[in-house]
């Protein structure tokens, strides 16, 4: 199926969150937290506004999955751009990896960027710096040591595959083959 999708020159390929990931637990929490102020309280009292502070806290981290404007990866001419964290132009990105593991029949994919120098010194930050608050809610990526990130590829809405052949338009990728069967070795 992805060798049916091309990818034109200097087009950039956006991944956002995928939403039906996270609007379970994103309304869930808030469905949870209403019932818990409007039918607990009269009840039990501060710890039932006590969880409901919970439940919402919750929904509110998890909100980047059902936000509007939820994109978390470019790919494109000038580097991989990672929401909150900035934009890795080509040149500092030594190597490039999607890697599968799989728990049970879940295939969990996730893009491992190694840079040429460190993390803080090699991103761009991006031009609209980001609210206070978000800094606190959910990312889809992960810093490992000082020239490394992670990206979980498994909750974004463009497949493993679709993000390698993005990759391989500018750069060259190493995309290991997953096990035969799900769930055997990893």
């Amino acid at each position: 199926m992805t060798d049916e999708i091309s990818i034109p020159p200097g087009a950039t390929v956006t991944a956002r969150y995928s939403r039906e990931k996270g609007q379970t637990i994103v309304y869930g929490g808030l469905l949870i937290g209403v019932g818990l102020v409007l039918l607990a309280t009269p009840r039990i009292g501060h710890t039932a506004l006590f969880l409901a502070a919970i439940s919402f806290a919750v929904a509110a981290f998890h909100w980047p999955f059902v936000a509007r404007n939820n994109e978390a990866l470019k790919i494109g001419p000038a580097g991989i751009e990672i929401a909150g964290l900035g934009r890795f132009p080509w040149p500092d990105i030594k190597d490039v990896a999607v890697h599968d593991s799989f728990v049970r029949n879940i295939r969990n994919a996730e893009l491992r960027i190694t840079l040429s120098r460190a993390v803080a010194e090699a991103v761009v930050p991006p031009e609209n710096a980001q609210a206070v608050w978000r800094q606190y809610m959910y990312k889809c990526w992960r810093q490992v040591g000082s020239n490394g990130v992670r990206v979980k590829l498994n909750i974004l809405n463009l497949s493993p595959e679709m993000v390698a052949k993005a990759i391989e338009r500018y750069c060259s990728i190493d995309i290991p083959t997953p096990p035969e069967e799900p769930g055997v070795g990893v």
